[in-house]
């Protein structure tokens, strides 16, 4: 073997080494994080903390770094209704946000037929027509072990193709 003698390479094959020096390389791990987080994470609207989000969960986050309570779906802060200050309305309510209408928020809980006005508006390619099979939607769902997540596995109605 040419390669510089390195107390990893110990006991296991030149093939072998070179594929953990790969995996373990700083600059490919950073590269990997930054592709995950450009793909799933999201930001911290006041002090831009990055963060990984997992499938299913509520749409309220608070960052872990600055405290800052926010809408992960349109990024609007969530505030006690006597500290909003934005409608005199907004004292009575409790923890809440000024979600604009597009939000994740309320799209979680629209209706299939409002979800298809919504996308068709908004010239958005999809599927009805597909045949009827499984629902192929992420869930969370309680198991033995706890909370797991999971495709939810229903059947399909005619026309809810995706």
């Amino acid at each position: 073997c040419l390669v510089p003698w390195e107390a990893q390479h110990e006991g296991i094959s030149c093939q072998d080494f070179a594929r953990w020096k790969e995996e373990n390389d700083p600059d490919r791990q950073a590269a990997g994080l930054e592709e995950h987080l450009a793909q799933h994470g999201i930001s911290c609207p006041a002090c831009n903390f990055r963060y990984t989000l997992t499938k299913g969960g509520c749409m309220h986050f608070t960052c872990t770094q600055c405290k800052f309570e926010f809408c992960i779906g349109c990024k609007k802060p969530f505030k006690l209704g006597t500290r909003c200050g934005k409608d005199p309305g907004c004292a009575k309510m409790g923890l809440h946000a000024h979600h604009p209408r597009n939000c994740l928020f309320y799209l979680r809980d629209k209706e299939p037929e409002d979800l298809r006005k919504l996308l068709k508006k908004s010239k958005v390619v999809y599927d009805t027509e597909g045949e009827v099979g499984e629902c192929r939607v992420q869930v969370q769902k309680e198991s033995d072990e706890g909370m797991v997540d999971g495709i939810c596995g229903e059947a399909t109605e005619k026309g809810h193709a995706g």
